[in-house]
């Protein structure tokens, strides 16, 4: 008797997403990222890691600081 052939569940699949508007580097469905809407009708996105996006808005915060 045969084995069934073992599928590949989605969740394990590591896809293609796009590129971070930050550092241009490919995001994967497996990374830390989040879709920025870029226009609504038709709706479109872009991608950028989470991290790249958290260091630009500390970035933005030191600059925009009075002493």
């Amino acid at each position: 008797m045969q084995k069934k052939a073992k599928k590949t569940k989605l969740e394990d699949l590591s896809r293609y997403v796009g590129v971070c508007i930050y550092c241009k580097k490919e995001i994967h469905s497996d990374d830390s990222f989040v879709a920025l809407v870029n226009t609504l009708n038709p709706i479109t996105h872009k991608y950028a890691h989470y991290q790249c996006m958290k260091d630009d808005d500390d970035n933005r915060k030191e600059d925009s600081t009075f002493e």
